[in-house]
């Protein structure tokens, strides 16, 4: 729905962080299940707009560790203080999001490998965004809490199907 994307959107390029209603935007497809996993619908695209408006820290999450392996310390360590905006890009299916529950709400630990830790505080810390094809798992208050989910339709998924490019629908690539 488009309000929804809307809502996202500003939210991700504003600098205010709500203290009570900090949350990690999620754009995943609306066929996504599961069983079933779908993708090619413009959801990084559209995510990585956000980088025209806030600094961005770029993560791609197949190299994501989870919270078991002690390197997860490690996987923001490409944020900045001065970094306003962080792209967790192509969730796995495994991805426990409890593992980012204190950076959704709270102020925000950063390890970088042999360098001294630093934390951003809770109203200066950058906002999340991730993509996903895979439905994130979890059920409750604690998640829907953390969560502002935006289902993309499945129009350029069809069209990538049928052999229709975007720049014969739209006339130009840029």
């Amino acid at each position: 729905e488009l309000e929804g994307f809307e809502t996202a959107f500003g939210y991700l390029i504003h600098s205010y962080n709500p203290p009570d209603a900090s949350k990690a935007v999620v754009f995943i497809d609306v066929d996504s299940s599961p069983e079933r996993t779908e993708g090619r619908n413009g959801k990084s695209l559209s995510m990585g707009m956000v980088q025209h408006f806030r600094s961005m820290a770029f993560i791609d999450a197949k190299g994501w560790r989870s919270s078991a392996n002690d390197s997860a310390r490690f996987n923001l360590s490409n944020v900045k203080l001065d970094t306003g905006f962080i792209f967790i890009n192509d969730l796995k299916k495994d991805f426990d999001l409890t593992a980012m529950f204190s950076n959704i709400t709270d102020e925000m630990t950063i390890e970088g490998k042999k360098t001294n830790k630093f934390v951003i505080p809770k109203d200066r810390k950058p906002k999340i965004g991730i993509t996903t094809n895979h439905v994130i798992k979890g059920i409750g208050g604690s998640f829907e809490d953390r969560q502002h989910i935006v289902e993309f339709g499945n129009f350029w998924n069809k069209c990538n199907g049928l052999k229709i490019s975007p720049k014969t629908i739209l006339g130009k690539l840029v």
